[in-house]
């Protein structure tokens, strides 16, 4: 199979399972339906207050501020990884949290590359947008130019905000190789933006770079520090930065 159906194939299943997906398809129920463990692994009730097992993926505080908006009556308090929830008996409790979703933990592209979904594609917002990004001062983000890949964007597909795929045909490596890579080869590059659902985390300085890969247009010259692919040829950029025309 040559390198440019292989790639064909690759974005294909990746968008086609992206499309297909529902909404919200990577948040999850506290308790699943009929009482069985979700979110919650496990849970044990003493002295009127219920204690839930959280599963390692998730983190405990935002489970905590879900069960506090959705379910009426509740007082979650963190106790390490554990959830203790009082005001609300256990069987009411349980029923309650079938209804209660919560993203996972870690970032949206977490996510995306270990479930391989996402809500459906969105072509808004394309290339005539404002970068945003350009004033600000992101060397600390970028590190040495010496080890960036630099490439020419092909082709951009959006998947919910802030996540896209772009595709880069490399016009120049780093003068330490790496490995996959070669000059002239085509990638699909997903930027590296700290998210959840959607809302981008603005304390991290990275991906405020990185949500420029957004409003990336075909013909930019990008400069990408990549991370190892994990699956299905997708090279995750922990640095996406589009160089002025």
């Amino acid at each position: 199979m040559n390198d440019k159906l292989k790639l064909r194939l690759t974005e294909s299943m990746l968008l086609g399972v992206l499309l297909a997906a529902p909404a919200g398809a990577i948040a999850d129920p506290v308790v699943a339906p009929g009482g069985k463990p979700g979110i919650a692994t496990s849970w044990t009730e003493k002295n009127g207050a219920v204690t839930l097992v959280i599963a390692g993926d998730f983190d405990a505080a935002s489970v905590a501020e879900s069960i506090k908006a959705g379910v009426p009556g509740a007082h979650p308090r963190v106790a390490g990884k554990d959830l203790v929830v009082s005001g609300v008996p256990l069987a009411q409790l349980l029923t309650a949290l079938e209804k209660v979703d919560v993203a996972r933990g870690g970032d949206d592209i977490d996510a995306m590359l270990q479930a391989i979904q996402a809500p459906g594609g969105n072509e808004e917002g394309s290339g005539s947008s404002i970068r945003a990004t350009s004033a600000a001062d992101f060397t600390d983000v970028v590190g040495d130019r010496q080890g960036l890949v630099i490439g020419k964007v092909t082709q951009v597909r959006r998947a919910q905000y802030p996540l896209v795929f772009v595709t880069v045909k490399i016009t120049k490596l780093p003068k330490d190789a790496i490995d996959g890579l070669k000059k002239g080869a085509t990638i699909t590059v997903l930027p590296r933006v700290k998210s959840k659902a959607g809302v981008i985390d603005t304390g991290d300085k990275a991906s405020k770079l990185n949500v420029g890969a957004w409003y990336a247009q075909n013909g930019d010259t990008v400069a990408l520090r990549l991370e190892k692919p994990e699956r299905n040829d997708v090279w995750v950029a922990s640095a996406f930065e589009r160089q002025e025309k």
